[in-house]
């Protein structure tokens, strides 16, 4: 079994908002769990939220995200990634 961790948690660990967390749980990228009223990610969440925030700091679309989702299977590596797209990366944010 995965180790989970408080949202929260992960949360401040990405240093984003809980409510970015449950922006990528309503794209169907995670799934939290619920349990006493406190919600949780799996392991294997929490670093593909990590790895999902990277690729929006590479200016992804969220199609482009959800491509590379599929494509990939973890751990996800950003080397395959102009490939999936077929377009390079640009790390300037420019589009």
């Amino acid at each position: 079994m995965s180790t989970h961790q408080l949202l929260a948690t992960v949360a401040h660990n990405l240093k984003v908002s809980e409510s970015d967390l449950l922006d990528l749980e309503q794209h169907g990228w995670i799934c939290r769990v619920a349990k006493n009223g406190n919600f949780f990610l799996s392991g294997r969440d929490a670093f593909k939220s990590r790895f999902i925030f990277h690729l929006r700091r590479l200016s992804l679309t969220n199609d482009e995200i959800r491509r590379v989702l599929d494509t990939q299977d973890p751990p996800n590596s950003l080397a395959e990634i102009p490939q999936i797209l077929g377009r390079p990366l640009r790390l300037d944010n420019s589009r």
